[in-house]
């Protein structure tokens, strides 16, 4: 969004951060359930939303902020690094043990799902 100069590709770039918002929000709260204990699984979903709604509202104010020292352009290809960054955590931290775990459940034998290839099967 932030390298976008048309109108249309400014279009396209919001849409698909629309639709990559509404796929980790509800992947998050699918891991923040699935890590709570079943008597706790209600606090866990008010938890996640009472910490979400406040990264909603808290985000944009603070970045008012940097937006007065750099421009959108700038701005939004900060935010486009910070994703990355997010990402590669995401796998270190649970990525990589839900594959594990995954792989453990089937006997050692490494699941691949479609056409991809993977390593060590």
């Amino acid at each position: 969004m932030g390298q976008s100069e048309q109108g249309l590709t400014f279009l396209i770039a919001g849409a698909l951060i629309g639709i990559g918002i509404g796929t980790i929000q509800s992947s998050a709260q699918t891991i923040a359930v699935n890590k709570a204990e079943p008597h706790r699984i209600g606090l866990a979903t008010s938890t996640f939303f009472v910490l979400y709604d406040f990264g909603v509202g808290i985000g944009p104010f603070v970045l008012g902020f940097f937006l007065s020292y750099a421009g959108f352009r700038e701005l939004y290809t900060g935010m486009a690094g910070i994703v990355i960054l997010c990402m590669l955590l995401y796998h270190i931290v649970h990525g990589k043990r839900a594959f594990r775990l995954k792989k453990r459940e089937n006997g050692g034998k490494t699941i691949c799902s479609g056409q991809s290839d993977c390593a060590g099967s």
